[in-house]
Formats: C-alpha cells, sequence, structure tokens
C-alpha cells in the first residue's frame, strides 16, 4: 500500500519549500554578519577552501592520512575563530546554522531510501485532511466501550453487547488484515449505535498504516458526482475525488440513504460497488437502511452485490447518545 501520490507530492513540495526557506535565512543572516563582521567572509572562504587545497597536495604525493588530519584541525582552528568573532559581534553560535525542525533527516524528509517519521506524520495529516477525517482521527478501537450495550438477550437474538463483540472484533480483523482480506463491510442499524465511530477507527488505522483512505457521506458524493457528470461548475478537485471513489485503497461511504435519491444516484451506487469489487478495492458502507429497505430504495442488483461480497455487522440496541444524556 502507498500513500495518495498527490499527497505525497504535496507534502514533498512542501518540504522543498522548508528547504528553500532554510536556505535563504541563512543567506540573509549571512549578508548580516557579513556587514557586522568585514572580515568573516574571508575567514569563511579560507574554511571553504582547505579541502580543496589539501586535495591538490594529495594529488602531489602528500601523504593521505596525514592529510585528513591536517584538514581536521585547520578547519577546526578557523572554525573557533570564525565563532570568537561571531559571539564578539553579538551573535549567537547557531545564527549562521539555523536548527532543523528534524535533527534526523535535516528536513529532507528521507532516511535510508524511505520516509522519515517527519514525513510520514505530514503525510498521515494530509490525508485525514483529504478523507474528510481531522475532527476523527484521534478515534481508536481502544477508545471503544462495550458497557453502553446492554447485556439483555431480547426473542433468543445475541444480547447488543455480544453482538457488538462481533462487530467490534470484525472490524479489527478488518483493519489488521486489510491487505489480504478481500472482504467488505455493510455496517447496518439505526442512528447512535456506534456505526461512524467504528468506521472511522478502522480509517484512523489504515491511514497510519499508509493505506489511501477516503471518507465521505453519501450525500456529499452523489452531489459531487452530479456535478462532474452533467458540468455544474464542478472543479479540479471534485474531478480529482470522484477518481478517487473508485482507484482509492479504501472508501468509506457513510449515512447511505440519507442522499436525495434519483435514478442517477442509483446507477452511480451500483457502478462504484461494482467497480471497486472487480479491481479488488475495499469499500465500508454506514446505513441506517435494512437490507429490505436497500432492496426497495436502490435495486436488487446492488443489494445482491452487498450480499454477495460485503460482511453484513448488524449494529442494535438503545441510542447510546441519548444514554451519554442520561
Amino acid at each position: 500500500m502507498a500513500y495518495d501520490k498527490n499527497i505525497a507530492s504535496t507534502v514533498a513540495e512542501a518540504f522543498s519549500k522548508k528547504k528553500q526557506a532554510r536556505e535563504e535565512l541563512i543567506e540573509k543572516r549571512r549578508l548580516e554578519a557579513y556587514r557586522a563582521i568585514p572580515t568573516l567572509k574571508a575567514l569563511e572562504d579560507e574554511i571553504a577552501s582547505v579541502s580543496f587545497k589539501t586535495f591538490l597536495k594529495v594529488a602531489d604525493g602528500y601523504d593521505a592520512e596525514k592529510a585528513a588530519t591536517a584538514i581536521k584541525e585547520e578547519v577546526t582552528a578557523l572554525t573557533k575563530k570564525r565563532d570568537k568573532l561571531m559571539k564578539e559581534a553579538g551573535f549567537s553560535p547557531d545564527y549562521l546554522n539555523p536548527s532543523y525542525d528534524c535533527p534526523l533527516c535535516k528536513d529532507e524528509g528521507f532516511l535510508d531510501n524511505s520516509y522519515c517519521n517527519c514525513f510520514r506524520k505530514e503525510l498521515i495529516k494530509l490525508t485525514f485532511a483529504e478523507s474528510n477525517l481531522a475532527s476523527l482521527s484521534d478515534n481508536s478501537f481502544d477508545d471503544f466501550s462495550l458497557s453502553w450495550y446492554s447485556d439483555t438477550s431480547e426473542n433468543g437474538d445475541a444480547s447488543p453487547r455480544e453482538n457488538m463483540e462481533r462487530v467490534l472484533s470484525e472490524c479489527i480483523k478488518f483493519s489488521e488484515n486489510f491487505t489480504s482480506t478481500t472482504d467488505n463491510l455493510l455496517l447496518t442499524g439505526p442512528s447512535g449505535l456506534g456505526k461512524t465511530f467504528l468506521s472511522s477507527c478502522i480509517a484512523s488505522k489504515l491511514i497510519n498504516d499508509g493505506v489511501n483512505v477516503i471518507y465521505q457521506s453519501s450525500s456529499v458524493v452523489f452531489s459531487l458526482l452530479d456535478r462532474v457528470k452533467f458540468g455544474k461548475n464542478a472543479s479540479d478537485s471534485d474531478t480529482y475525488t470522484a477518481e478517487r471513489l473508485l482507484d482509492a485503497d479504501l472508501l468509506i461511504l457513510d449515512d447511505l440513504g440519507t442522499e436525495f435519491i434519483t435514478e442517477f444516484s442509483v446507477s452511480e451506487l451500483f457502478r462504484i460497488i461494482n467497480t471497486r469489487i472487480l479491481t479488488g478495492k475495499k469499500t465500508v458502507i454506514n446505513t441506517n437502511l435494512s437490507l429490505s429497505d436497500l432492496k426497495k430504495i436502490y435495486s436488487e442488483r446492488i443489494l445482491s452485490r452487498i450480499i454477495g461480497n460485503f460482511v453484513i455487522l448488524k449494529f442494535y440496541g438503545k441510542d447510546i447518545r441519548f444514554l451519554k444524556r442520561q
């Protein structure tokens, strides 16, 4: 799995600008120091020329080991002299060498041909924003409490808590085995039972693992597709997002059934689900609708795709938001 290339490009550009800004700051400070210390430029030129002068001596037969020692000693002496001049003029020791945000990679973003942690953090931060999950980025399976679900069984079914233990287990398994599973998830049941929270936990875990995720409500998705399809002032961002609906590693479609339902939206839903199944892309759908409602509102072929390719996780119990207000 890899982060979205557009997001990686955006972060790389930000690192490049940060590097350029540091170089410009150093140059500005150097000119300022040169004005304050007239002899400083000549001293820095001398430090820069030491290695080249020694190289010429080695080329003429001078002992290489002795040359290395001589370079170190001369550069150390000249650097001490420069630092003394800077201090006497009131400049801090690191004035011409400001600290890096990340001392490990020196703000390059890479270590040993792989992302440095600082680069990866920015990727994750931007991925959450691009995935519409910025406000949910801290959600974790560890924070999901089963205590809100009753132990009392009704009609011979598993109790709400027993049911949610299974649901939680399936969501964790899905996120942990994401690269190997062929499953998709349908989270179905009344509002206030944790569907959005658990799906955001899945997204959070996978984004931190480097998976390309897009999380969006059905009403926004079909409104966007309508703009793109019929040229209703669609932006480049709309077109890009429409493409990601099909090729993101994971699409989480939230609140299916709350959108304005038309022949177009039904057709587009089938296209999205079917295309992602055929290309092996994973999908999580959250809905308050039952399976019979999905068949009535959408179509039998959409329900058939869901039943044949999704693990169906039913949520039931009392509205947790209501319980928390009591």
